[in-house]
């Protein structure tokens, strides 16, 4: 099994930081859905995707609800060093 988060957004190009922060690449890109992946995948691990793009019933009006639903988020890595 593998995980696909995506994260709810109001403006995807502007969230594209999550790239910078996690030295990743942008596998997939526009301006209501990306894809991001480590660094020489192609698989990816993060989606950016923004409120209202399309008939997604749990994406829609981001006021309707709480924000986040409950859920944290957070990334976490190990630094390999080479010996």
């Amino acid at each position: 099994m593998r995980s696909q988060t995506l994260i709810a957004v109001a403006d995807v190009e502007a969230s594209r930081w999550y790239q910078t922060l996690l030295a990743c690449d942008l596998v997939h890109g526009g301006t209501e859905y990306s894809r991001l992946a480590m660094r020489g995948e192609s698989d990816f691990f993060l989606q950016l995707h923004v409120w209202n793009a399309h008939d997604h019933p749990n994406l829609g009006d981001p006021m309707a609800a709480a924000h986040g639903y409950g859920v944290l988020l957070w990334f976490s890595w190990t630094i390999l060093r080479r010996q």
